[in-house]
């Protein structure tokens, strides 16, 4: 595949022009919105307008002013969880936590981790009472999201717990989506998008939020009983430019598909043609699994643009990989920058004494804590992902590192031992 100064081929011109205006007047928006406090080091997340959370320039910020400007905020949040979120409240492991005295995102290695199962989890009193997740101090309309329930045993495996999500954490999170994801990803204001991912889950309400954000031409959800060859049918009849979809269905234990999910192989396999410098649809969000070296390969055989999120029912987005920027960047396909705000993410050792941050080259649990949110405030939460370090340095500019090799962790020890301890 022939490349540019800009990346591979498909990357055209205006994509790229496109997100470097919006990365230029994001900077100078946060830089107003920051300088109208009187100190950026202690802002409360929760007098910023929502589309502080959208602003690409986070991801290009010097790390120590960013550093800073998270820990400020996480000390309010943080507060806040001691205070008004009744798992955190009526933990003893939280009882000398003492917000005031955090300076530094590297603290969270001070922080308990919060486990959702062993001993010390708390799925079980959750499923019980589920508001033991829902902040006391918010008097909005919550929706109750519920994971997917994965688990460690069969008393665990299906057993959802919820993220209490208001509005305005929908907003927030859609923002982030749609200008720190779907720009870098490749996706464009005129194109013609269908979203294959189901409406009644947070991921694809947030995915439809975030194309309404960004002024696309079409929004076309798939209906639960339409077929591949209905999908095609639709995305020949509207044009469709740009998708959404997991990479490959789900099988069962004879490697048959399962469920009514369609894929982005189902829908290659039938009808190539339509994808690439070739067809109409230029540009693939593939996400829920890793993406497939199959589905690479036939990405870079069409010059389709094609990335990759990272998000759960509990925190979108946390990382991303992208289409714009240099050949030489790390950041594609399965390389995902973290993104910080509207929450963070960190690759931390739990086998030690203490946790400890990952580095480079060395593989983690996977732990995430809430930086703005009207609802559930997780903090130092291992959700259930493994994933390595691959870089602190890319050559697309972002100061964030990289991750890859995302996967569920297979030792329930490891998520059930240690942990926050709801107690």
């Amino acid at each position: 595949m022939q490349e540019t100064a800009f990346g591979e081929l498909h990357a055209d011109e205006q994509l790229v022009h496109d997100f470097e205006m919006q990365r230029a007047r994001d900077e100078v928006r946060l830089r107003e919105i920051l300088d109208s406090y009187p100190d950026k080091n202690n802002i409360d997340p929760d007098t910023l307008p929502s589309e502080t959370w959208g602003l690409l320039a986070w991801e290009f910020m010097d790390l120590g002013l960013r550093d800073r400007i998270l820990a400020g905020m996480f000390r309010h949040s943080l507060a806040r969880a001691k205070k008004a979120m009744p798992i955190y409240e009526q933990s003893l492991a939280y009882v000398d936590v003492c917000p005031e005295l955090f300076e530094s995102m590297e603290q969270l290695v001070q922080i308990p981790v919060l486990v959702k199962d062993g001993l010390h989890g708390f799925r079980q009193k959750v499923r019980s009472n589920p508001s033991l997740l829902r902040p006391t101090d918010k008097a909005v309309l919550m929706t109750p999201y519920l994971s997917g329930g994965t688990g460690i045993d069969n008393q665990t495996v299906g057993k959802s717990t919820p993220t209490w999500i208001s509005e305005r954490d929908l907003e927030r999170e859609s923002l982030a989506l749609a200008f720190r994801c779907f720009l870098p990803g490749g996706f464009s204001k005129a194109m013609k998008f269908m979203n294959f991912y189901n409406l009644a889950h947070k991921g694809g309400e947030e995915i439809k939020r975030a194309i309404n954000h960004l002024g696309a031409q079409v929004f076309l959800p798939r209906r639960p009983e339409d077929s591949v060859e209905q999908c095609l049918e639709y995305m020949d009849l509207f044009g469709i430019t740009a998708l959404a979809a997991v990479p490959q269905s789900p099988r069962d234990k004879k490697g048959a598909p399962k469920g009514g999910a369609v894929s982005f192989d189902d829908l290659y396999a039938r009808k190539a043609e339509l994808f690439g410098s070739k067809g109409t649809v230029k540009s693939a969000f593939v996400t829920g699994f890793a993406i497939p070296e199959s589905v690479i390969n036939l990405a870079q055989r069409n010059s389709l643009n094609l990335f990759s999120t990272w998000g759960a029912s509990e925190a979108i987005p946390g990382a991303t990989s992208t289409v714009l920027g240099p050949p030489t960047r790390i950041c594609k396909y399965n390389n995902q920058h973290l993104l910080y705000f509207p929450h963070y993410l960190a690759v931390m050792d739990l086998t030690g004494a203490q946790p400890r941050f990952c580095q480079p080259g060395e593989e983690g649990l996977l732990l995430v804590t809430t930086i703005a949110r009207d609802g559930t405030l997780f903090i130092n939460y291992a959700i259930g992902d493994r994933a390595t370090v691959i870089s602190n340095h890319c050559e697309c500019g972002r100061t964030t590192p990289v991750i890859g090799k995302i996967r569920r962790e297979d030792n329930p020890g490891e998520l059930s031992s240690g942990g926050c301890r709801y107690a």
